[in-house]
């Protein structure tokens, strides 16, 4: 879940929320000798998850 809204009514204690899912399937790793270079090297439309230093 990316984001969860919730309102409150007023005059009552009725809460609603509306959630949204993104998909994370499709993951790959990607190298690079530093911080801007791996953010250069997410493709586009794509979400850096994830950094591991070795």
């Amino acid at each position: 879940m990316t984001s969860a809204a919730v309102k409150m009514s007023n005059g009552t204690t009725l809460l609603a929320a509306t959630g949204t899912f993104a998909r994370r399937d499709g993951a790959r790793q990607i190298e690079a000798p530093d911080m801007s270079g791996l953010r250069a090297a997410v493709p586009e439309g794509w979400t850096l998850l994830h950094v591991r230093s070795v």
